[in-house]
C-alpha cells in the first residue's frame, strides 16, 4: 500500500469514477477538485476535534455536513461519526446514499 505512489492511486480513482459515471456526464478533470488518500492501514483512536462540537450556538461542522447533501454531493466519513472504524464507515455511507436517493426520488 505504501509502495504505490499517490499519483498512481489518484489515476486509478479518477479512472474508476470515469468508468462508473461518465455515462451521466461525469468528467474527472472538471468534477473532482481533489482526492484525499489515507494510507493508514489501521483504525486509530482520534481525540475529539472541533468538527464534533458547535460554537457560539451554531451547529457542529459535522452536523452541517451530515444534515443534507450540497447539490449532488453527500459527505460520508468516519470523522463525521466520531468513531473511525469499518462499522461507522458503512453507516455513514448508507446515510449519505439514502440522502442522495431521497433527492432523486422526490426530485
Amino acid at each position: 500500500m505504501m509502495a504505490i505512489p499517490f499519483r498512481e492511486y489518484e489515476r486509478r480513482i479518477r479512472q474508476q469514477f470515469t468508468d462508473m459515471f461518465s455515462r451521466t456526464g461525469f468528467e474527472a478533470e472538471r468534477d473532482i477538485a481533489g482526492i484525499v488518500l489515507n494510507r493508514l492501514g489501521t483504525c486509530l483512536p482520534q481525540p475529539a476535534t472541533r468538527i464534533l462540537f458547535g460554537k457560539d450556538g451554531k451547529p457542529a461542522p459535522r452536523d452541517v455536513l451530515r444534515a443534507k447533501p450540497f447539490g449532488r454531493i453527500a459527505f460520508a466519513n468516519t470523522d463525521l461519526a466520531g468513531a473511525m472504524d469499518h462499522r461507522f464507515s458503512i453507516l455513514e455511507a448508507q446515510r449519505a446514499v439514502a440522502q442522495l436517493l431521497e433527492q432523486v426520488i422526490t426530485g
